[in-house]
């Protein structure tokens, strides 16, 4: 689903038959990115955002939301999932009651992150949230759930979720609003090596505006180069942040003894050294028109810019 039709059915959830419902997309996709824009937005009733980062049980999630409902109360202890987050709800009565009245949403992100495979246990607390009033998005990026992981997933997922929602959100526009005055220099082999991944597109922009403002003048004085630096500097994120997994064994390696003594000698140190050589031994597995004839010091100087805010190898490669 692209964004405006999944913007469209978190609007109606409230109101829709539907309790509990997934929204499963890939890291970087831009999930977080529109809950944010849809909490922003969305006034009806309260929202309450909790990531499964490092949460190791429902008591640790309950403790997160119940510290999100009261912001303003300093909390020191777990709070048990015996104990309501709600202000007003805690009572037997209600609990036991099931309230088909949507009075709050809640956003549990990250699921995939969730350091537990016990989804009985999460199944059961996300029902009793249901029945304390409340409606429950899920997201995650199932794609990384790990293969015992998954298969217990699998069996709960039917239990657990009323809709699964696929998140496609990776669009022109986006890209043509994220980078303004680039935009013109990514074409379709470019846009691809972006991996479909918010995130690295954010840190491309960035990246790109940095190197502008300290080397503008001389870098669009040579504007069919531009496209080179583009190439090069997404394969140098992609491969820093690991967006693209790298797995030695999957690549044939070309980067000769030579290659590497020349980076490391640009650089000075051994591990920056090591670590722009994979850049550079990930580039030269990637077909493209824009590769340049010796990329070994520009590799350095992308690296040395960005790890170390130091353009002068840049403004020297130029």
């Amino acid at each position: 689903m692209n964004k405006n039709e999944l913007l469209k059915v978190l609007n109606k959830f409230k109101n829709s038959s539907d309790s509990v419902i997934l929204i499963d997309g890939k890291w970087g996709s831009g999930k977080t990115y529109l809950l944010n824009e849809f909490i922003k937005e969305y006034h009806e009733v309260p929202i309450f955002y909790i990531s499964l980062l490092g949460k190791r049980s429902v008591d640790d999630i309950n403790t997160s939301l119940y510290m999100e409902v009261h912001k303003d109360e300093v909390i020191h202890q777990i709070v048990p999932i015996a104990v309501s987050p709600f202000k007003d709800d805690s009572s037997l009565d209600y609990i036991l009651k099931i309230n088909n009245d949507c009075r709050y949403l809640i956003i549990l992100d990250d699921l995939e992150r969730y350091a537990s495979t016990h989804y009985d246990e999460f199944l059961s607390y996300v029902q009793t949230l249901v029945l304390k009033g409340a409606k429950v998005i899920v997201v995650s990026n199932l794609s990384y759930l790990g293969t015992g992981e998954k298969y217990n997933f699998d069996m709960y997922k039917e239990k657990i979720f009323d809709h699964i929602y696929k998140a496609d959100l990776f669009s022109s526009s986006l890209l043509e609003r994220k980078f303004q005055k680039f935009y013109k220099y990514f074409d379709k082999s470019l846009i691809s090596l972006l991996n479909n991944n918010i995130r690295i597109v954010d840190k491309e922009n960035s990246f790109l505006n940095e190197i502008y403002d300290e080397i503008g003048e001389i870098l669009f004085s040579r504007e069919n180069y531009f496209k080179s630096i583009i190439f090069y500097t997404i394969i140098f994120l992609t491969t820093i942040y690991n967006d693209i997994p790298l797995s030695y064994p999957k690549l044939q390696l070309k980067g000769s003894e030579d290659d590497r003594k020349v980076i490391f000698n640009f650089l000075n140190d051994e591990e920056d050294g090591w670590e722009a050589f994979k850049v550079y031994e990930f580039s030269l597995n990637i077909v493209s028109a824009y590769k340049i004839e010796n990329p070994l010091k520009l590799i350095a100087a992308l690296y040395k810019a960005y790890i170390y805010n130091d353009y002068s190898l840049l403004e020297e490669f130029f």
